[in-house]
């Protein structure tokens, strides 16, 4: 968090442990290359993102990010599973507008 992050190292994608990550306040924008990569979204376990904070990215940009779709469906299988044990649970688009 408050990192001045412009973007991550596409070796980041190799963390295939990795659950949660929390970029919040940090400067990451739609850009080409996308500022997080492919393989973080789809070589990893990730299911908690929060990019709150990341004024220049808005959840229609993170939508069109390569790979976003699987984290998305994987975080969706994860989630929907805590709502039927009863928990309650944020499914905003990782703090984005």
């Amino acid at each position: 968090d408050k990192n001045a992050l412009v973007s991550l190292p596409i070796e980041m994608g190799r963390l295939t442990k990795l659950k949660a990550l929390s970029l919040k306040n940090n400067y990451l924008t739609k850009s080409n290359p996308q500022p997080i990569p492919a393989g973080v979204f789809t070589e990893t376990l990730l299911i908690d993102l929060n990019l709150h904070g990341n004024d220049r990215l808005t959840s229609t940009d993170l939508n069109e990010f390569e790979g976003f779709d699987v984290f998305l469906e994987r975080r969706k299988k994860k989630k929907d599973k805590s709502l039927h044990g009863g928990a309650m649970v944020d499914m905003s688009v990782c703090g984005l507008k």
